[in-house]
Formats: structure tokens, C-alpha cells, sequence
């Protein structure tokens, strides 16, 4: 997935991104990059999806920041 982030590749980024998290369900690396690709990407209802199952899985001021996340791509 970073390589073909580092090449400008990010729908190839992505789609590497889903199949290990296929591999490995609520990775919250892998959710955070899904997140951060959705977000350059243009795909604000998908990184919506993933800041919201990210939120399940972390505490605290990680909580605060996925907010506001959320709220930047509505």
C-alpha cells in the first residue's frame, strides 16, 4: 500500500489497504490509512465509515480527534 501511495497510486493504496484489513478486521493502522487514503481520495462518506469504526476501537483525545474528523468531511 505505501509503495503505490509514494507513486501517486492511491485508488491501488486503497484497494491493498482493504484486502489486509480483510485479513486482519479492525486493525486500527489499517483503519487509520483507509481513513487518511479515503480523505485524499475524495471519499468522504467512505472515511466517514472508517473514522466511525476506528472511534469503537480507541480512547481519549484519539475519540476527540476522530470527532473532528468526522465533522470536517460532512
Amino acid at each position: 500500500a505505501a509503495i503505490s501511495e509514494s507513486i501517486g497510486n492511491l485508488t491501488g493504496s486503497f484497494d491493498n489497504l482493504q484486502l489486509i484489513l480483510r485479513e486482519h478486521p479492525g486493525n486500527t493502522r489499517t483503519l487509520r490509512a483507509l481513513l487518511d487514503c479515503s480523505k485524499k481520495l475524495g471519499r468522504y462518506d467512505v472515511a466517514i465509515s472508517y473514522a466511525r469504526e476506528l472511534l469503537k476501537r480507541v480512547h481519549g483525545a484519539s475519540q476527540d480527534r476522530l470527532h473532528n474528523e468526522i465533522a470536517d468531511c460532512e
